[in-house]
């Protein structure tokens, strides 16, 4: 995500954080976590979910999980919504 990329609440833009695996060589994307654009956040464990609560606000989530263990992506509400219910986002 951009640095000056501005979020406004309910603007339609959420945030997914995703787990990378690079083993093997092909690197893949587990989706863990997200908060849409009314703080609405989904994730796949307690602490996932308590972590993005803690920061409450997408850019700071954004830049604190682009890292090489994590990386994150703007999507609209609806594309998150979809990926929430995809991945059976339980918290």
């Amino acid at each position: 995500m951009r640095p000056d990329m501005r979020h406004e609440e309910n603007d339609g833009t959420a945030v997914m954080v995703f787990r990378l695996n690079s083993i093997p060589k092909t690197v893949e994307f587990y989706p863990i976590a997200g908060m849409l654009s009314d703080g609405t956040v989904k994730a796949i464990t307690e602490n996932y979910k308590r972590g993005l609560e803690r920061w409450g606000d997408r850019r700071k989530i954004a830049n604190k999980f682009n890292n090489g263990m994590y990386a994150t992506a703007p999507f609209s509400d609806e594309e998150a919504t979809k990926i929430f219910e995809k991945s059976n986002f339980k918290f």
